[in-house]
């Protein structure tokens, strides 16, 4: 919803029943926020291999297509992933940590 639109969409009989909601970007009802100081994807764009820094553990990292089809997937790792295989162009990468899903963009060279 448009951000300063928040309390009509609460007053609206239909959107009432819906307890967490976000008005384009300004975040309510304690729904965590991402920060950059916990996770860095790097070199983007990638030639060979992708590396990912984060503060929380990495459990398992997904590669995907823009069409949604899984390419690679690393369930033990160890801050690298090989992007060597993949043509070049843009895809997505699912991060999973103990306690976040990030999704994020990357270019491969």
């Amino acid at each position: 919803m448009p951000c300063g639109c928040l309390n009509a969409y609460k007053a609206n009989q239909l959107w009432k029943a819906f307890t967490k909601m976000n008005d384009g970007g300004c975040t309510t009802d304690n729904i965590p926020d991402i920060t950059v100081e916990k996770f860095q994807i790097y070199p983007n764009p990638a030639k060979d291999a992708l590396f990912i820094k984060s503060d929380l553990q990495i459990k398992k990292v997904e590669i995907y297509s823009l069409t949604g089809a899984l390419l690679l997937s690393e369930n033990n790792f160890n801050g690298k992933i090989s992007v060597s295989s993949l043509q070049e162009g843009i895809y997505m990468v699912k991060v999973y940590t103990d306690t976040d899903l990030i999704i994020s963009k990357i270019v491969k060279e």
